[in-house]
């Protein structure tokens, strides 16, 4: 049985106590959940996973990653006040309502049509990620591939940072701080930006801030419009589909955002657009569909690499099979009023609806990471339960997962059920 998270050692970390801003949860006039959300790769000591996971199982301390103790997320810092709810973060303001980021029309937030069409490779790339999935269990870590997401005020110190060879200023939120390594993104969200106007994110991916100076420097920045009303606010008159109307970014070239799963979803219990999915390099493609609008991708890595036709496209959507019962989904040693049980169920229900989005590469072989925002602006305790070491991704993992935790076929995810799409942008069929 795992361990219950009351039981799990609770840490927090010195940065972890900083004052920071997180979306609080809404619902538009129309009556929909507000969305907004994080991402990114990254490879959290993953080696060690299986022998972390069994000892989270079976009750025993374990030394994980820098020599951290197996724990529960959501430690001090989560339970200040980090997640969810107006004004439950320090130092938060209440961010612009709006029902999830971005246009209707984003391919994001679009609902897969009953009359999709299936890919022709779709049974050649479902069965390599199970393949994947059996040898490196799923991730979906609160800080390893998490992308914080802060709201601006107007009081709120104004930092400079270069976009696209433009000096950009942007209000942060005092405490602020980039996602985990080795992606470091970070999202701001300014509901009325001084030069571009309402809804404005700032993205960055190698975010590094200099607090003498009061600048960012990063790998790749970008600014975006984050509205979802519909308004044509990009310069080019174009709807804010997660693209960048100045500077560009990283993966499929959409702002970490796209796709980001949230605490405060789970709590609502539903999930409005696609997940975000990072796939190993190895078995990705060179090539990219619509919503991408880039890959960084070479097409594979050599003798890791699974054949040409089992390899994902930038931007591929794959879709959980209707057949699936969602609220019949269990999770390992929980009951039906468990959180991890929720957890499971409304992820299980928005792949069905809207699936998910492959919108990154990692460099690890065989990962594969389910993207959650991260836990410096989410309180993912209180929303997902007990995580193993941060990661809740042996919530979702079937029978087939080699974690050391026995399942049964009710378990998880059954990933083997999916498909590939042939479009993943249905408007622009």
């Amino acid at each position: 049985m795992l361990v219950p998270a009351s039981e799990l050692v609770e840490t927090a970390s010195a940065h972890r106590s900083a004052p920071r801003r997180a979306w609080a949860l809404r619902e538009s006039p129309a009556g929909s959940v507000l969305a907004v959300h994080n991402p990114v790769v990254a490879r959290p000591c993953i080696q060690r996973f299986a022998a972390r996971a069994v000892a989270a199982v079976v009750g025993a301390s374990t030394v994980g990653c820098g020599g951290d103790e197996v724990q529960g997320s959501g430690g001090a810092a989560a339970a200040s006040g980090s997640g969810t709810g107006g004004g439950g973060a320090g130092t938060g303001g209440a961010p612009p309502a709006l029902s999830r980021p971005y246009a209707p029309e984003a391919a994001v937030n679009q609902t897969i049509p009953s009359d999709a069409e299936v890919d022709a490779r779709s049974k050649a790339i479902v069965a390599r990620l199970v393949a994947n999935l059996a040898t490196r269990p799923l991730r979906a870590h609160e800080r390893a591939d998490a992308t914080p997401v802060y709201a601006s005020a107007a009081t709120d110190e104004t930092w400079s940072v270069e976009v696209d060879g433009t000096a950009v200023t942007f209000r942060l939120p005092a405490g602020f701080e980039p996602g985990g390594e080795p992606a470091r993104t970070l999202v701001v969200l300014d509901a009325g930006h001084p030069a571009y106007g309402g809804s404005t994110e700032l993205a960055l991916s190698g975010a590094a801030p200099d607090a003498r100076t009061a600048t960012l420097g990063a790998a790749a920045s970008a600014l975006l419009h984050y509205n979802d009303d519909g308004a044509l606010l990009n310069p080019d008159a174009t709807a804010s589909v997660g693209a960048p109307f100045l500077g560009a970014l990283p993966g499929a070239g959409l702002s970490p955002l796209v796709g980001l799963l949230r605490a405060e979803e789970i709590e609502a219990g539903t999930v409005a657009h696609a997940l975000r999915l990072h796939y190993t390099a190895c078995d990705m493609s060179a090539d990219l569909r619509r919503p991408a609008v880039g890959t960084d991708q070479a097409g594979g890595c050599g003798a890791e690499s699974g054949p040409a036709v089992s390899r994902m496209d930038m931007g591929m959507r794959l879709q959980l099979d209707a057949a699936v019962d969602c609220e019949a989904r269990t999770v390992p040693g929980k009951d039906a009023g468990a959180p991890e049980t929720r957890f499971l169920r409304v992820v299980c229900a928005a792949l069905k609806r809207f699936g998910a989005l492959v919108l990154a590469g990692s460099d690890t072989p065989d990962d594969v990471a389910l993207v959650l925002e991260h836990a410096a602006t989410a309180s993912w305790s209180h929303a997902a339960g007990s995580s193993v070491d941060g990661d809740y991704g042996w919530v979702l993992r079937d029978q087939a997962a080699s974690d050391g935790l026995t399942r049964g076929p009710s378990d998880g995810i059954p990933w083997s059920m999916l498909r590939v799409l042939a479009v993943s942008d249905f408007l622009a069929r």
